[in-house]
């Protein structure tokens, strides 16, 4: 279940294991109504929702989607030590105030420029995405790991006009890149 922030709006996820169906709905708790309900949608098609004002919108069928030739961008790792780590770093510096260590992922895409970077936090690390215009205005921060151990590699990726990561090591976020 999602609660919509600044509404009284509750998305629920229902699961019929018996009839191997589901189904989504919308219910505005101030008014004691539902908004909208939808049956088994990954069975024809997909679901858009924005969380601002609760609507959903019907895509493509997921077949039909997954068809259409996407190209596919991966970020270029720079290691510690590297110039090009330093150049990355000096710029998250200057913009943000984080101290990059052990490693930075990199990807330009159109007008925006996508970093992956690692924080240190006692003997451990975090890690963050940080997607910035090509004038330097910070668009999302965003913490994706936490309490990390060891590095990872190709962090997020970029798949047609869709950014993907995981986060938490549990959550696939994607978002529309514009």
């Amino acid at each position: 279940m999602i609660l919509v922030p600044q509404k009284s709006i509750l998305i629920a996820e229902v699961r019929d294991e018996e009839s191997r169906q589901v189904s989504f709905s919308a219910l505005d708790i101030s008014q004691n109504k539902f908004l909208w309900n939808t049956n088994n949608p990954d069975s024809v098609t997909y679901l858009s929702l924005d969380l601002h004002t609760a609507k959903i919108q019907e895509k493509p069928s997921i077949e039909k989607f997954a068809m259409e030739p996407v190209e596919v961008l991966i970020p270029v790792q720079y290691l510690q030590g590297s110039p090009y780590f330093e150049t990355v770093k000096k710029f998250v510096v200057q913009k943000q105030d984080y101290q990059p260590v052990h490693s930075i992922e990199y990807l330009e895409n159109s007008d925006l420029i996508f970093i992956s970077m690692y924080t240190q936090v006692e003997t451990l690390m975090e890690n963050w995405i940080l997607i910035f215009d090509r004038s330097g205005e910070l668009l999302l921060r965003e913490k994706i790991g936490a309490a990390l151990k060891g590095l990872g590699l190709e962090t997020f990726f970029i798949w047609g006009s869709y950014l993907f990561f995981v986060k938490s090591k549990m959550e696939l976020v994607t978002y529309v890149i514009r």
